[in-house]
């Protein structure tokens, strides 16, 4: 009796309300970025459909991507308060499109 009574208690197992808590997983990221962005952080911001859309096409008229773009903003807004500028973004105007 007690291998039937142990084999239902097996089954059973499964149904229980409280699960053995796994063991914890290794700290691993499910993504690991690139070398190159290993100290930067992502910055988001809501902005309007039109400050999207001039962003995108200033961008493409000075021949930079958005990100170097807003980079650069981010620079001269520290500037304008007296810190200095640490935003990846351009250090010098772009060459002029003859």
């Amino acid at each position: 009796m007690s291998e039937d009574r142990q084999h239902w208690l097996d089954r059973l197992r499964m149904f229980r309300r409280t699960q053995p808590t796994p063991p914890p997983p290794p700290d691993r990221r499910r993504y690991k970025p690139p070398p190159c962005r290993e100290n930067l952080r992502p910055l988001m911001s809501w902005q309007t459909k039109e400050a999207a859309q001039q962003l995108k096409r200033l961008a493409a008229d000075l021949g930079v991507s958005q990100q170097m773009a807003i980079g650069e903003a981010l620079n001269q807004f520290f500037q304008r308060y007296g810190r200095p500028p640490v935003a990846i973004g351009l250090t010098e105007p772009p060459a002029s499109q003859t």
